[in-house]
């Protein structure tokens, strides 16, 4: 609220009405390959929205000279139903083993939408996009086990505006010393450049004149970090006489099991 920045819910929204349909093409020589195309078409799809108001009594106040009350607008940002969309792409998941001890996996999808009906004109338009993943382990002698993890996106096209391309990898590194005892090394964004940059350009009609909102944006949840962490284990796990194994839950002898709490 200070921020002039509002979250808010929408119990208005109509539910989604779906059409899709999907192509799939599998290959096993080398590995594991499937490519799969799709399209959706969705009527009164759900999105987020965001708009501009004002709010308090300076809204309306003029003070007699011809010039009106500077106003505190906010930027509300909350979900709505955009009309009608159409969405095609494709998607690639190759799954495969170069050397005995070393296991690959790549995954790609290409996504274009387009909102063809819209109660809001910056709603409407086209929005494009591609990104990709990595997933690598390799197996050493002596119970060593080294994962690298790494993901990248190209420029994201946006009705009004741009996300900037953003790339992360990690590296992790295990190592097996006994039944009970374990070490792992943990390297995460290696390069120091996770995070996304947006930037939009709109026009905002507010009391029949239109405003021009420019947004220009980074977000970064966190920066490279290195970590060390032991494991030991004191004993074998077993499990609790007490616990149902169907649902989960404890039973307290009173004849209902307890309460689910979802733990």
């Amino acid at each position: 609220y200070q921020n002039k920045f509002i979250h808010q819910g929408n119990s208005e929204l109509k539910p989604e009405d779906i059409i899709k349909a999907e192509l799939s093409f599998t290959i096993t020589a080398l590995g594991f390959f499937k490519t799969t195309l799709f399209y959706d078409e969705i009527t009164e799809k759900v999105d987020r929205d965001l708009d501009v108001v004002c709010f308090g009594e300076d809204c309306d106040e003029d003070d007699g000279d011809g010039d009106t009350e500077e106003k505190t607008n906010y930027s509300i940002l909350s979900w709505d139903n955009l009309g009608k969309t159409r969405s095609n792409g494709v998607e690639m998941i190759f799954v495969t083993r170069p050397l005995p001890s070393w296991n690959v996996t790549l995954y790609g999808s290409y996504w274009n939408n387009e909102t063809i009906q819209s109660s809001e004109d910056d709603q409407v338009g086209n929005e494009h996009g591609f990104w990709g993943m990595m997933v690598s382990e390799i197996n050493l002698k002596s119970n060593q086990k080294i994962n690298i993890y790494s993901h990248r996106s190209s420029p994201m096209k946006l009705t009004t505006g741009e996300i900037k391309p953003f790339e992360r990898m990690d590296i992790s590194y295990k190592k097996k010393v006994s039944d009970k005892f374990n070490f792992s090394l943990k390297l995460k964004d290696v390069f120091d450049s996770s995070g996304f940059g947006i930037q939009t350009n709109r026009i905002i009609e507010q009391d029949g004149i239109d405003h021009n909102q420019y947004l220009k944006a980074d977000s970064r949840r966190s920066r490279r970090t290195i970590s060390i962490n032991f494991e030991y284990r004191f004993g074998e796990f077993e499990k609790k006489k007490y616990r149902r194994e169907d649902q989960g839950t404890y039973d307290r002898g009173d004849g209902d099991g307890g309460m689910d709490q979802g733990f």
